[in-house]
């Protein structure tokens, strides 16, 4: 299935964009990990990007953290009230105190999509 092959052949090549040094990298990375959330993925698969997306919150550079929060309202709205509740809107509410403003303002945008 396309799932499946997806996660086997091209999501460790995702997964390496958010070690890589260069944080347009890593804004890749997240960009990557919101088209996967189009497709209808395993639960186990799902739990794993969704992870992703919420480690690069604690990214260094102000940019990763303004996109991993609008990557996350993405996904808070495609997982529904419950999972975006559990999952994301914690790591948003710390996003929305963020030392930089725009991270605070995407962020906060962000909330009203969970």
């Amino acid at each position: 299935s396309t799932p499946l092959w997806i996660q086997e052949t091209i999501f460790p090549t995702i997964k390496a964009l958010s070690t890589e040094g260069d944080f347009i990298h890593r804004i890749s990375f997240l960009n990557s990990l919101r088209a996967l959330m189009e497709i209808e993925l395993p639960e186990s698969f799902q739990t794993e990007v969704i992870s992703l997306m919420m480690s690069s919150a604690n990214d260094g550079v102000p940019n990763v953290r303004l996109r991993a929060a609008q990557v996350l309202g993405f996904t808070a709205s495609k997982l529904g009230e419950e999972g975006s509740r559990t999952q994301i809107r914690p790591v948003l509410n710390e996003l929305a105190q963020d030392k930089d403003r725009d991270v605070q303002y995407f962020a906060n945008e962000a909330l009203k999509a969970c």
